[in-house]
């Protein structure tokens, strides 16, 4: 067996890396929908700005065993590293998963000293699913621990009815495929802060704000790759953004929706924001007359606020995803 950098010229290779991948996450979620193979490149391909992801693969005899996606954010808490792990379920219980996270950790720069590697496991299984017994063999110790909730779509337009709010000293506006360029620097201050003010475990985050340039680029991407950005906003008096959620349409019908984030600023809370702008996104996603099975979204379990908004939304549990943190 060898550990090497995937190499991004060699196509059979790269489908051969997608496939094992896939295979990886079906063993706990055998409905799941992947990316088209041309998609899912884009984010191996192109640069994003603000950091750098590379993956290093397991080979034996021309045949992708795992791999594993080591991503650096470069303008902000720099001293992380997000490692995301996937073996073949065919070549499991042979030292694959370990070696690779061996091969990451020896990889990254000896300033990057919190390793984070998310998992996605049955929402019932969280103490005790292989995933968890393996991160701790491998040094790593639970952090955070959120569950994913989904619901069946379209939702029930009356129900949303019954559930809007129209806060008062507030303007809700929603767009398709990008906000106007006045509300980007607000809004891209608010965005840099969900890790920040959400309950994050023993996971200290620096605010990492999202500059025009970088909500521009992000959006191009999801044009290019067919998706489409749902967003909502609530704007105060100036006109700046104050609360905002966002929800991400696949560009296959047959894959979910994701509700990518909400957030209200801290000095707005306590008027229903959250509730306001999250009705009115479904509002939004409703018009479009998007087709897709469901929608997911989810939640550290100490975020109690947003999860009591989404279960008047119909949310139900689904999956847990657990934030393993290894420190050196």
């Amino acid at each position: 067996m060898e550990i090497r950098r995937l190499d991004t010229t060699d196509r059979d290779e790269l489908k051969r890396w997608y496939e094992a991948c896939l295979a990886s996450v079906r063993a706990v979620q055998p409905t799941f929908v992947p990316k088209p193979f041309e998609e899912h490149l884009r984010k191996v391909l192109e640069p994003e700005l603000g950091a750098e992801r590379y993956d290093l693969v397991a080979v034996e005899d021309g045949v992708v065993l795992g791999g594993v996606m080591i991503y650096l954010p470069m303008e902000d808490n720099r001293e992380i590293v997000w490692l995301v792990v996937d073996v073949d379920p065919a070549h499991r219980r042979r030292g694959v998963g370990r070696a690779l996270v061996a091969a990451a950790e020896a990889e990254v720069p000896a300033d990057r000293h919190e390793f984070i590697v998310p998992a996605n496991v049955p929402a019932d299984q969280v103490s005790d699913h292989p995933y968890r017994r393996f991160a701790e063999s491998v040094g790593y110790a639970v952090s955070t621990v959120s569950t994913e909730r989904a619901r069946a779509w379209p939702v029930d337009r009356a129900r949303l009815d019954e559930l809007a709010v129209s806060p008062a000293g507030y303007r809700l506006e929603s767009y398709v495929d990008g906000v106007p360029e006045a509300y980007r620097p607000s809004l891209g201050v608010l965005k840099g802060l969900i890790d920040v003010d959400a309950p994050t475990g023993d996971i200290e985050w620096e605010a990492s704000p999202v500059s025009p340039e970088h909500y521009a680029e992000e959006l191009r991407r999801h044009v290019a790759s067919g998706r489409r950005l749902v967003e909502s906003v609530a704007l105060d008096a100036s006109g700046g953004v104050v609360a905002y959620s966002e929800i991400v349409v696949p560009s296959v019908p047959e894959r979910h929706m994701t509700q990518e984030g909400t957030l209200v600023r801290s000095d707005h809370r306590g008027h229903r924001l959250g509730l306001a702008v999250k009705v009115a996104n479904l509002q939004a996603l409703l018009d479009l007359e998007v087709k897709s099975p469901s929608i997911r979204t989810g939640n550290d379990d100490a975020n109690r606020h947003m999860i009591a908004i989404n279960e008047q939304l119909g949310f139900v549990p689904d999956l847990a995803e657990i934030a393993f943190v290894k420190r050196r």
